[in-house]
């Protein structure tokens, strides 16, 4: 039993699960074997007895030693390193190589050669090869040829690290805005926030000096389920949600202004009447799509398609409930029915091609940075990337968080982690269209839970959130093709680093370029006491608040008390409020050192509008090199857009702005807010 314990232990630390963690609270957790077992099974590896333990080690080693280069290898400016394992010591060997018309060649004794392990009698190790270091950046085909063959695969060519924005380089700090799209109300849209809106806010936002627009994703979610409204849970993170579509372009089509009422997006009413007017011109759509656009689409792009119409043939049930030949998206029976179907398939895809339009569109802002587009962190079990791939999937986990003092249980976000294996041994394809697919028309992209990228903390099936353990990610090889992505698509990155961040994941985001995420809630010192503006890194993005946590008003006032107290008999709402109390005393006195608010001021005799200028003012003169300032709070909204945790009782996902867009730039809170933030943000130097 000792012996297959330590197996089960060799095989967990090689299949890169940390059955032992730390939280938060600095505490040590540890994985029982019953979790360790599972989730060994769901990346591939068998452990049930010795002997599977056994021939899983045996497969890891196989493919650590027998491979001599991997689907994808990533390389770095500015070594340029290829690492080619082979095994060690043979006498006169060379390594050839070849590069579209470039080649070259080293004798192998001449490379140093790292020992990985012993197989078949035979030691082996990995050498580094040195290619030119002129390589274009991107991806390229390479050959090489040793003793045991030829050998194909593929390399990306990477930089050092991901684009560094110009403004950072000259010492600007710049200010822009955050929204939620769907929120967005205006005299001409269908009762959701739309592409044409977005269009019109970014002129705004451009017209007052602003250099960037922070919106949330704008992944495809459940056309024929639409209250699954998260757009942190979508079907798909490759293609767009139709229902942003602006249908001004179609005159024909005429609202509804019932969708339009309300304070909440309607959301089942919405999609009704959005879908039945997109196909009500649903030929003329197809006519102006290109020709080539069909012949061209991708084997995924037809999938989502396929997915999108039998949703909506099934009535919005999920996938797992179909009949069973359509579960499969590679069964000979759906093919058929694919092809029975094609006009269904192609209004879907003429929907993408629409929507891709129109965002591109709304993405030529003139801004300095412009769109910063926002990757959720997984997609749903139910939707059109876990259909039409499972195989990429670990399906019998889930992947979320780890207790922590906001979730004393932990949290499970319901979503399949994608694979690391499969991942690796597909060459990162899929990272790589999703990276490509979310950066297209937009001058940044914001990564959810971008620690994600070194480790997920995997729950598998039958456990509860407090009882799952972190699985590592190829992170080197995730960094560098983010790296790739950045400088070839023109987009600055932006990583969500909040809660239980691994040690050190901060330096390397620094050390990559990235921006890191810098709530004013939460740039504390160990006190308590609030950060000055003066210590936050250039190269972060100062933002109040976000979707997850309370408005600014909100907060001021303890909306947010009172609404988890309706929510939860037992929430201990007069301890919130003493905690409170004292949050608001100290946002006072930082507000007060910083000559934002008179000295003496009381916390009760500051108004919402008063303390939501003064703590944007507190942001934009940080040294953060973008301070995002949120519209709800321009518009003194009172409740937050999502509560974690609650599946009904209250409208997540769903709020509206209080104000018309066309009504925006006329309201007093607008120009105040602007002209304090445009004052701030006058310094062209940062601190």
């Amino acid at each position: 039993m000792m012996r297959a314990d330590r197996g089960l232990a060799r095989l967990v630390e090689q299949a890169g699960i940390e059955s032992h963690y730390y939280g938060v609270d600095g505490k040590p957790y540890q994985a029982s074997l019953d979790v360790q077992r599972a989730l060994l099974e769901d990346v591939g590896l068998m452990c049930a007895t010795p002997a599977d333990i056994r021939h899983s080690l045996h497969t890891l080693q196989s493919n650590n030693l027998l491979s001599p280069l991997p689907p994808m290898s990533v390389l770095r400016a500015p070594e340029h390193l290829l690492r080619v394992t082979l095994p060690l010591g043979i006498a006169g060997g060379v390594l050839r190589w070849c590069i579209g018309d470039r080649r070259g060649q080293y004798p192998l004794n001449n490379l140093p050669g790292e020992r990985l392990g012993k197989m078949g009698g035979r030691e082996y190790g990995q050498y580094a090869v040195p290619l030119p270091a002129d390589l274009p950046l991107g991806y390229h085909d390479i050959t090489i040829e040793t003793h045991a063959g030829e050998i194909a695969a593929k390399i990306a060519v990477a930089p050092a690290h991901a684009m560094r924005p110009e403004f950072i380089e000259t010492g600007q700090r710049l200010w822009g805005i955050a929204c939620h799209l769907y929120g967005v109300r205006s005299e001409r849209n269908w009762g959701i926030g739309d592409f044409g809106d977005l269009e019109t806010l970014t002129g705004i936002v451009a017209r007052h000096g602003g250099e960037a627009l922070a919106i949330n994703p704008l992944h495809a979610l459940f056309p024929g389920s639409p209250e699954h409204a998260s757009p942190y849970w979508p079907s798909s993170r490759r293609f767009l949600n139709p229902l942003y579509i602006d249908l001004s372009e179609f005159p024909e089509v005429v609202r509804d202004p019932a969708i339009v009422a309300g304070d909440a997006v309607a959301y089942r009413h919405v999609a009704a009447a959005k879908m039945s007017a997109l196909k009500s011109v649903g030929d003329k759509l197809i006519a102006r799509v290109p020709p080539a656009f069909f012949t061209e689409a991708s084997e995924d792009a037809w999938m989502f398609a396929c997915h999108s119409a039998l949703s909506e043939h099934f009535g919005g049930l999920p996938w797992h409930a179909w009949p069973p030949e359509m579960r499969r998206a590679d069964s000979p029976a759906l093919r058929e029915w694919a092809k029975t179907h094609i006009n269904d398939l192609r209004f879907h895809l003429a929907l993408q091609w629409l929507a891709e339009e129109q965002l591109r569109r709304a993405g030529k802002t003139g801004m300095k940075i412009g769109l910063v587009r926002d990757l959720a962190v997984g997609a749903s079990p139910d939707g059109a990337d876990v259909w039409s791939d499972p195989t990429l999937f670990a399906l019998g986990s889930r992947f979320g968080a780890p207790p922590d003092p906001f979730a004393s249980q932990g949290q499970d976000w319901g979503m399949p982690p994608i694979n690391p294996r499969e991942l690796a041994a597909r060459g990162f394809a899929p990272f790589i269209a999703m990276l490509q697919a979310n950066m297209a028309h937009a001058g940044g992209l914001r990564i959810d839970h971008v620690s994600g990228l070194q480790r997920l903390f995997w729950i598998p099936k039958g456990a509860s959130a407090s009882q799952g353990a972190y699985i590592r990610y190829p992170m080197n090889e995730l960094f560098g093709l983010l790296a790739l992505e950045s400088h070839l698509n023109k987009c600055l990155l932006i990583g969500e680093d909040l809660g239980n961040v691994p040690e050190g994941f901060r330096d390397r985001m620094e050390r990559e370029c990235m921006f890191s995420t810098r709530l004013f809630y939460f740039e504390r010192y160990p006190s308590g006491l609030y950060k000055r503006p003066d210590t936050y890194p250039p190269m972060s993005v100062a933002q109040a608040t976000t979707h997850d946590l309370p408005t600014l008003a909100g907060f001021w006032q303890g909306r947010d008390i009172a609404v988890h107290n309706d929510l939860d008999r037992n929430y201990e709402s007069e301890t919130a409020k003493e905690l409170r109390h004292g949050d608001r005393a100290l946002i006072v006195a930082a507000l007060i050192d910083q000559d934002l608010l008179e000295p003496q001021t009381e916390p009760e005799d500051i108004s919402d509008a008063a303390i939501i200028r003064a703590i944007h003012r507190f942001l934009t003169r940080s040294s953060a090199g973008l301070a995002l300032i949120n519209l709800s709070d321009v518009m003194i909204m009172k409740d937050q857009l999502n509560i974690p945790g609650t599946i009904s009782g209250y409208p997540n996902w769903r709020l509206k702005l209080p104000e018309t867009l066309e009504k925006l730039e006329e309201g007093e809170a607008w120009r105040l807010s602007v002209e304090a933030v445009r004052r701030e943000r006058s310094t062209t130097r940062s601190a």
